[in-house]
């Protein structure tokens, strides 16, 4: 029930493009790259986002998505098997 009305949210929130502001909102953490001997600029740095909203929409979304491929893939199949008439 809570899946289904987040996959809801999630997927409007694709389509429409609009993502909440407090959604937005994250911490960045910047880690120094090993054997760099000037940290003066952002490229001599790794970044994490550690953002629970993101993975979560990452795995709700990846979940509808390999949902309505498993239906395609057995819709087509049995398209597929129709096409070829009467089996007996």
């Amino acid at each position: 029930m809570v899946l289904k009305r987040l996959r809801t949210i999630f997927v409007s929130s694709i389509f429409s493009g609009y993502v909440s502001r407090s959604w937005r909102k994250s911490r960045v953490v910047f880690i120094p790259k090993s054997g760099k001997g000037d940290y003066t600029k952002v490229k001599y740095f790794h970044t994490i986002t550690p953002s629970s909203f993101l993975k979560t929409m990452k795995r709700v979304v990846l979940a509808h998505l390999e949902e309505a491929y498993d239906i395609y893939n057995r819709l087509k199949a049995f398209k597929w098997i129709n096409s070829l008439g009467p089996l007996c």
